[in-house]
């Protein structure tokens, strides 16, 4: 923890990307002795450190700290056998033999072939190591040093580290936008299909509305010149032209729900693989700086958003717009003066609203 520049409060990135094999394998061992648990069952962890720091974790650690506890170690350290209290011995899969080391070791098993291997192995590594060693191995050390006195004074200039918040866009949604999503879901004609449907359908509505009107008047008026003797009761010609409309009105109803839904459908494909195909392709240091349960946020959370709530409010929105619009124009043509009042009631609600 000293070497890093906040100590324990150092963020090393999504799953310890920023972290070697040693020090990922240390801080998850610390992580498991923080659960203070009876039993421990550590699946080779000396392995990602180099001999010095495997001697310090198990004497420290494995011998002191958790001596009270139950360890199951699995290990191909050879030379912390020793001071194992029982030794299962596993080649190829099955297990070989099991007790004390004295108990192997008197039972014939040669342990000191394959430490003296194991040594011999280590030997030659080292040996190899030094081999390479060089002016350039020499320059990355010292790029080494100086990055972790940078760090270090980093760590001495700030006292707390700065983490990158998603930037997230608050208030009102610009046109372009909604422009993109109707680009996304809908081509020149599926486009013109669905607006002409809309108005038809919502044309059809107020009409039928106006038509109910006129056709209520002429059977006062029928009946009045009935009540007189001078008038005939034909209700057949405007049963039929009411219920083609209520037929016409029912099948636009369907065209307009149709195109409207299967544009915002085509839209969330259409946006999903588009984010598909731009995350593929972005360099690998987009996934370093941004965590990846941030961007399965945008695939699950926000990508459901757009496929089940997005397209039922949408609609309601062109349902409820079309009807003011309707109801103003019907209102209009009734009583031409009504449109003061509807015109400040529109702005009241547009300054409530906003």
């Amino acid at each position: 923890l000293k070497l890093f520049p906040f100590a324990e409060k150092t963020l090393v990135g999504e799953r310890g990307v920023s972290l070697s094999g040693g020090q990922k394998a240390r801080i998850t061992l610390a992580r498991a002795l923080y659960n203070d648990a009876d039993v421990y069952l550590l699946d080779d962890p000396l392995s990602a450190v180099d001999s010095e720091v495997a001697n310090h974790i198990f004497e420290k650690c494995i011998s002191g700290y958790l001596r009270q506890k139950t360890v199951i170690l699995v290990t191909h350290q050879i030379q912390f056998i020793r001071k194992a209290s029982k030794i299962l011995v596993m080649k190829e899969g099955q297990p070989v033999a099991v007790g004390s080391y004295r108990q192997l070791m008197d039972s014939g098993i040669d342990f000191m072939s394959l430490i003296k291997e194991e040594k011999s192995v280590e030997h030659n590594v080292v040996n190899e190591e030094v081999m390479v060693k060089s002016p350039i191995a020499e320059q990355f050390r010292t790029r080494t040093i100086s990055v972790m006195s940078a760090h270090s004074e980093m760590a001495e200039e700030f006292t707390d580290q700065k983490v990158d918040e998603e930037t997230k866009a608050m208030g009102g949604i610009n046109a372009r936008v909604y422009w993109d999503y109707i680009k996304a879901g809908a081509g020149p004609v599926l486009l013109t299909f669905s607006l002409a449907s809309t108005l038809v359908s919502q044309g059809l509505q107020h009409y039928s509305d106006v038509w109910l009107s006129e056709w209520a008047n002429r059977e006062d008026a029928v009946k009045n010149k009935t009540a007189s003797g001078n008038g005939d009761r034909d209700e057949s010609h405007n049963v039929m032209v009411y219920s083609i409309l209520i037929a016409t009105i029912f099948v636009t109803l369907l065209v307009r729900s149709g195109t409207w839904f299967v544009m915002c459908i085509r839209a969330s494909v259409n946006l999903h693989n588009s984010i598909f195909f731009r995350l593929m392709r972005t360099p690998i240091a987009f996934f370093d700086n941004n965590p990846v349960g941030r961007i399965l946020n945008r695939f699950t959370k926000d990508i459901g958003v757009v496929d089940e709530q997005l397209p039922a409010v949408s609609y309601d929105l062109n349902l409820i717009f079309t009807q003011i619009i309707g109801s103003v124009v019907v209102v209009a043509l009734v009583n031409p003066y009504l449109i003061i009042p509807a015109i400040f009631l529109l702005a009241l609600i547009w300054i409530i609203r906003w």
